[in-house]
């Protein structure tokens, strides 16, 4: 696989971000994971990411390959979890979305490890995310990079598991 570039997206790929997530939503029922929808998500969500410059965009070969949204912000639900550093400066992943075309190549964990050099560059001492129970692949990744369990709550699609990251 060709080495990934990370850029901040620009709200003209909006259409091609779309058609990623509506591949990956495919994807995850053709495999029993019902974790997102049309609702979640959508053209409005990843639109304002964009704007609040949050969603980064990987691409390979010209083509994007993934997408995610670092920030930190939290739903209320966070301030209800025992988290494992509650003093450090953190960062929150959401959204981190893998095209089937790029899935089972590794670029996930290529992914997150970017994520958590930039973090660690700008300052940030943790990485918190939360993420579907139903998604068998996403929890063997975040637990196979030394993320841990702090958590849960229940979503509108299930239950969702936090965890937490020192970096």
């Amino acid at each position: 696989m060709m080495k990934p570039i990370y850029k901040k997206a620009d709200i003209s790929e909006i259409d091609s971000i779309c058609e990623l997530i509506k591949n990956a939503i495919r994807q995850m029922e053709s495999q029993g994971i019902y974790q997102w929808d049309e609702d979640y998500p959508n053209r409005d969500i990843l639109s304002q990411d964009i704007t609040n410059e949050e969603l980064t965009t990987v691409n390979i070969e010209n083509e994007i390959a993934a997408i995610y949204v670092t920030n930190t912000e939290y739903d209320e639900e966070y301030d209800k979890v025992k988290w494992h550093f509650p003093d450090a400066k953190f960062m929150i992943v959401h959204r981190l979305c893998v095209s089937p075309k790029f899935q089972n190549k590794g670029l996930a964990r290529i992914i997150v490890e970017h994520i958590e050099k930039e973090a660690k560059h700008e300052g940030f001492q943790s990485i918190r995310l939360d993420t579907f129970s139903g998604n068998p692949y996403s929890l063997r990744l975040y637990k196979s990079l030394g993320y841990t369990e702090t958590g849960h709550f229940f979503w509108r699609k299930g239950c969702l598991i936090t965890m937490e990251k020192l970096l």
